[in-house]
């Protein structure tokens, strides 16, 4: 740049004031949004962490270096100054030596472990005794943790001929001490010592093997920093360093755990900062509107300079010099604000910088090259066909997106295209009014009465200078558009947490067997349950498609009258309501046999010789539990002892070879023996007794033939829907499979199960993919004529019940309530709605700026108007709201538009983008919600407040005339 273009430029902005505000601005706030985005990603990505390490055993919270063998000194100084030098790049805080041996045996019958680290006063907290002093090769101070479950609880180990003398009791107060690959556990008492390098000395356990260990904190700092690709990258040097330094050196980290969380919220950060950058693309139309307000000024200072001698090429100099010093200064006082931003959140500064560096420039460069245009062009109309093009473009683009249809849930991701829709949206929808807006104004100018004075002169002023005015309408209208869309979204995702906590856990609570794997009803009974208790019976099976394929389905079966307690039953399942759903699918009451009195021994007389066979009675009680009773021989009676309580009844026996009898059938049938023949009979049956008194019951003579392990007597006929019945079971299925038949043939256990369908629910709790349900009274039957005992329910749902201390030890428990807790405060999820709200917020306060900017930049170009309307005789109070009407009548078009563009962006993105904030695919899908309680008041407010500060502006414009 020469002296005289540079001298030419400090006096156009000396002369233009502040004038440039509106573009410096906008371009600031611009440039500020990509930082902020940035940031909010790496506290995204932290609290993300922090709360998946949370739910991590201690030993996976850490980097643990972990050596098995025997190190000389000199070798074991060495591989600790690896260690400390590369665990660094991985953790933070202290990095903790440790050492334990092998499990040992004091000789007494108690086993122990024996480990040591450095520094064990910091490291453990003395519960009585006193810490270790020494440790020599023939005496070794130690101290115990002693064993908190297992047969040794108490047992302290006798180590006086082991170089150890036991000096004092201890707790561990590090969390990271013997954690991870070196947790000895708690059922052995663990003995440790001062010291890594003075144990290893000890006479009585140098032959004995061990581990050597180093240990740290993760640094999660670090872990979102440097992403999953940065991190994963460390990880593999930190490992291959240790290995060079020391082959079989192990590195052990939570790798998978940490990557899958970044990935996360990286998917998130993306999807969600798209919109951001949307806004960021608003802004720049923010800064154009300040551009077309100063082209005047600067077309009336290119006209002076032409008048003085300066040529075409020198004037376009000054006018690009101007634009770029704008952009200049508002990429700097943006990305101060930015770095403060991230200084606030705890975030590097450098590092959100850099991260948003390529969006900052692309946003830099795109503004410079639209404000030359503006400030350099002749005339409007190039104005006019750019926004021509540009909104005929989007909406093509747009139509493209949702002529797509919805993105494939199953993939976990969305349609790359639609992460483009809330910007793309937003941006058409604002160039479109932008467009329209000269239509508006020659429609409005017909329809004002003559008598409105004030607001034909706002008319006629923005008449004159429409693309200012289309340009600020355009910027309000996707502010109100995005303001909204946020608070929208934001409704629908706590409106989609609890629908998902509800399809998840459909009642209060969902019981499901514990670790020991027992059945729900055998670790207690259905009323031992707090609250309401609905059992629920759930098997696999299959439909067929196909000659040769078939579909998994699941066949779930339930009380019908306990429907009604699904919360949510509208978004949850959908369809029909739940009594009706029930009253279709009700079956009639099934016998579950013969009912026996409470009692206990069962007996059954046999009326001829039984042959060498085993006899099972199964029963089943009247909240579905089943059991088993095995009938020994006694004489010419069946005898077993009968469970407690009442209700039961005897629905089946099974007969089957005894386990001697079942082998030596096998090793004949592969040995070829003609005489290995299948086993047949027949069993005679006489009265059935309880306690000695007689029941009533059909006994009689029961043929059996064991072509299979064992063969079933059945007490009750055979159920709907079960081979052999002419019946179906009567069923309501998901949309799928009730379009493919009125009647279904379904495939459990090698069994088939015919259904007839009744009813179509879109969704029900608990299940994906293709289900039917049925009457749990008439599917138990059918289940237990395959295989004995696989009717009893294998979950419960708990309703009308908030009492967690009241359930049974045992069973596992998953309460809706934690659950929608959880979702609601998902840190991807709130991440994502930051970066929205933010950056709607931001574009909100812009575009409000500018129409106060607007009201004195018309102050200033139409002074000479205002000043021949005064003389024709206007009354300076009509002046005044015929100035401020011009921004009334800019917000009149703008909310009504921009309000509709929001709820349209609301309901399009619930229905295509299935995925949540926190990158998951919904069950049951979103259902869209109009955030009004949070965007209109926002929006009102920030239109009073607009409207009355550019209100002050026209009341400080003109003087009213003084009597004289």
């Amino acid at each position: 740049m020469s002296p005289v273009t540079g001298s030419l430029v400090r006096g156009r902005l000396r002369a233009a004031r502040g004038r440039p505000a509106a573009v410096v601005l906008a371009l600031a706030v611009a440039v500020l949004i990509p930082v902020l985005i940035s940031a909010s990603t790496q506290v995204t990505a932290r609290a993300t962490l922090d709360r998946a390490l949370a739910g991590l055993p201690v030993g996976q919270r850490s980097a643990i270096v972990s050596f098995n063998g025997f190190l000389e000194p000199a070798e074991l100084a060495a591989m600790d100054s690896i260690a400390r030098n590369r665990l660094p790049d991985l953790v933070s805080g202290p990095i903790r030596r440790q050492l334990i041996y092998r499990p040992l045996a004091d000789g007494a019958g108690t086993d122990f472990r024996l480990a040591a680290t450095d520094g064990l006063a910091s490291a453990v907290r003395l519960i009585s005794g006193r810490l270790p002093r020494s440790c020599t090769p023939t005496r070794c101070e130690v101290v115990e943790i002693p064993a908190s479950t297992g047969a040794q609880a108490d047992a302290v180990p006798r180590v006086e001929g082991l170089n150890l003398v036991i000096v004092g009791t201890v707790e561990r107060s590090d969390p990271y001490l013997l954690s991870g690959t070196f947790d000895p556990g708690t059922e052995n008492p663990v003995l440790l010592a001062d010291g890594v390098q003075a144990v290893t000395g000890v006479a009585a356990f140098s032959v004995i093997g061990h581990s050597y260990g180093w240990v740290g904190e993760l640094d999660r700092r670090v872990i979102a920093d440097r992403g999953t690709d940065g991190w994963t990258s460390v990880v593999a040097s930190v490992a291959d360093a240790l290995v060079r330094g020391r082959p079989g050196t192990i590195l052990t980290v939570p790798e998978m755990e940490v990557a899958d969380q970044l990935d996360r919220a990286d998917d998130s950060a993306q999807r969600f900062s798209l919109l951001a950058g949307g806004c960021g693309l608003l802004l720049l139309g923010a800064a154009m509107i300040g551009g077309a307000a100063l082209r005047p000024d600067t077309m009336r200072f290119a006209e002076a300079l032409r008048r003085r001698g300066l040529g075409p090429v020198r004037i376009r100099l000054v006018v690009l010099s101007e634009a770029l010093v704008l952009v200049l200064v508002a990429a700097v006082l943006g990305l101060l604000a930015g770095a403060g931003a991230a200084i606030g959140l705890s975030v590097s500064p450098a590092t959100a910088l850099a991260q948003a560096l390529p969006t900052v420039i692309g946003l830099l460069v795109a503004a410079f090259g639209l404000l030359a245009i503006v400030l350099g062009s002749d005339s409007s109309a190039t104005g006019w066909r750019t926004v021509t093009w540009v909104a005929v473009g989007c909406l093509m683009a747009l139509i493209l997106i949702i002529s797509r249809g919805a993105a494939d849930p199953d993939s976990g991701r969305g349609d790359p295209l639609l992460v483009a829709l809330p910007a793309l949206l937003l941006l058409t929808v604002a160039l479109l009014a932008a467009r329209t807006w000269p239509g508006l104004v020659r429609i409005a100018d017909r329809l004002l009465p003559r008598r409105a004075v004030s607001a034909r002169l706002a008319l006629a002023g923005i008449a004159g200078r429409p693309l200012i005015a289309a340009s600020c309408l355009a910027l309000l209208v996707a502010a109100i558009g995005a303001t909204g869309f946020a608070a929208s979204y934001r409704a629908t995702l706590e409106r989609g947490a609890q629908d998902q906590a509800a399809f998840a856990v459909p009642t209060d609570a969902r019981i499901t067997p514990g670790t020991g794997l027992r059945p729900v009803l055998s670790v207690a009974a259905l009323a031992d349950y707090p609250g309401v208790a609905i059992p629920v019976l759930r098997q696999a099976g299959s439909v067929r498609v196909g000659a040769q394929q078939a579909d998994t389905i699941q066949l779930i079966g339930t009380d019908p009258s306990e429907l009604g307690q699904i919360r949510r039953w509208s978004a949850v399942v959908g369809g029909s309501g739940p009594q009706e759903v029930a009253d279709r699918i009700a079956a009639p009451d099934q016998s579950a046999g013969t009912a026996l009195p409470a009692g206990r021994e069962l007996t059954i007389d046999l009326t001829r010789d039984l042959p060498a066979i085993e006899v099972t009675a199964w029963l089943q009680a009247s909240d579905g539990r089943e059991r088993s009773v095995l009938l020994q021989v006694s004489g010419r009676r069946l005898r077993g002892a009968l469970p407690e309580g009442e209700g039961w009844a005897l629905a089946s026996l099974s007969v089957s070879q005894s386990e001697g009898d079942g082998t030596r059938r096998q090793h004949r049938q592969g040995e070829g023996v003609a005489t290995a023949e299948i086993p047949t009979g027949v069993v005679g049956l006489g009265p059935l007794k309880v306690d000695g008194a007689d029941q009533h019951w059909a006994g009689g003579l029961w043929r059996y033939r064991l072509t299979q392990s064992s063969a079933q007597f059945w007490t009750t006929p055979v159920p709907p829907g079960a081979p052999g019945s002419p019946a179906s079971l009567k069923v309501a299925a998901d949309p799928v499979t009730a379009a493919q038949s009125p009647t279904l043939t379904l495939t459990v256990a090698g069994q088939t199960v015919t259904a007839q369908v009744v009813a179509t629910l879109p969704r029900f709790p608990t299940v994906t993919g293709r289900f039917v349900l049925a009457d749990l009274a008439a599917l138990a039957p059918v289940f237990s004529r395959f295989t004995p005992g696989s009717g009893q329910p294998g979950e419960l749902w708990l309703a009308r019940t908030s009492s967690r201390a009241g359930l049974p030890d045992g069973v596992s428990a998953q309460w809706s309530a934690d659950l929608e807790r959880s979702l609601r405060t998902d840190p991807v999820a709130e991440g994502a709605e930051r970066v929205l709200f933010l950056s709607a917020l931001a574009t909100l306060i812009v575009a409000l700026a500018g129409v106060v900017l607007l009201v004195v930049g018309e102050r200033t170009e139409d002074a000479a108007v205002f000043l021949t309307w005064e003389a024709g005789g206007v009354r300076p109070r009509v002046l005044r709201r015929a100035l401020w009407g011009r921004a009334v009548l800019i917000v009149t078009v703008a909310v009504p538009a921009g309000t509709l563009a929001g709820l349209i962006l609301t309901v399009l993105t619930a229905r295509l983008v299935r995925l949540t904030a926190g990158a998951q695919v919904p069950q049951p899908p979103l259902v869209p919600v109009i955030g009004a309680v949070t965007a209109i008041p926002l929006v009102l407010g920030g239109f009073v407040i607009a409207l009355g500060a550019a209100g002050l502006v026209a009341l400080a414009s003109f003087r009213e005339a003084q009597a004289q």
